[in-house]
């Protein structure tokens, strides 16, 4: 997983948040090997992929065919007979206001 802060509020890449300078965002990557798949005998017989960016003020980005919202924070992805073309990367945004509340 990959952690990076999006500079905002004219800040150096790099640099800390100056106090009081507003909302700032992380990004985070999720990736997974799929494609290792080609080495299975077929397909993936049932494929389900739940994804949850566990705030509803989170920003979750990743690519899928028929992915449905199944709950406040949560999206599935189903298929039969799936064969992966390319690995999973899940893009999460994360602004410091979420970052700093408690679980």
């Amino acid at each position: 997983m990959h952690r990076r802060r999006i500079p905002q509020c004219g800040d150096q890449a790099g640099e800390e948040a100056k106090p009081g300078c507003g909302i700032y965002y992380f990004e985070q990557w999720l990736s997974y090997i799929l494609t290792t798949g080609n080495n299975w005998y077929g397909p993936i017989g049932d494929f389900r992929l739940t994804v949850d960016k566990l705030n509803p003020e989170s920003i979750v980005s990743f690519c899928g065919q028929g992915v449905k919202k199944t709950g406040p924070t949560t999206f599935e992805m189903r298929a039969k007979d799936f064969y992966p073309e390319r690995d999973l990367n899940i893009l999460l945004v994360v602004s410091n206001k979420v970052a700093m509340q408690a679980p």
